[in-house]
């Protein structure tokens, strides 16, 4: 096992999808934690948090068992570097909101869209490296 995990890390393909994905999560967890934090501040209300959070996980419950189908068929670097770029041009977005609190609820909708292709596509390129090596 030891061994296995030292070969999968030695892959620079597997470790530029890996920390891609690392970095990833990570962007969209402060995202997340700050957007909540803002709309509270500015609301002082738990449906506008959880508003926060459906428009957040919507494009799971919609596109999630479809965008898998779309990954097979398309690149899976060009769905990285695509997706990529959206979410940093969504992500600019959110300096222009200022005090316009319902401004967050189509961006965060729109980042979680792009986030849907990224997401499938790294499952798909790390499960070569991960489930079908040999020991």
């Amino acid at each position: 096992m030891k061994r296995r995990f030292l070969r999968l890390i030695k892959n620079k393909i597997f470790l530029k999808i890996w920390l891609g994905q690392l970095i990833s999560l990570l962007v969209a967890s402060m995202l997340i934690f700050i957007l909540v934090d803002k709309v509270y501040n500015a609301t002082a209300s738990t449906i506008a948090v959880g508003l926060v959070w459906g428009f957040f996980l919507l494009p799971s419950a919609t596109l999630g068992p479809f965008t898998g189908i779309f990954v097979d068929h398309w690149s899976k670097k060009r769905i990285f570097i695509i997706s990529s770029l959206i979410q940093a041009g969504i992500a600019l977005l959110f300096l222009k909101v200022g005090g316009r609190i319902w401004f967050v609820y189509p961006i965060i909708l729109l980042y979680s869209f792009a986030d849907e292709f990224f997401n499938p596509a790294v499952k798909a390129s790390l499960w070569p490296a991960l489930y079908c090596t040999r020991y």
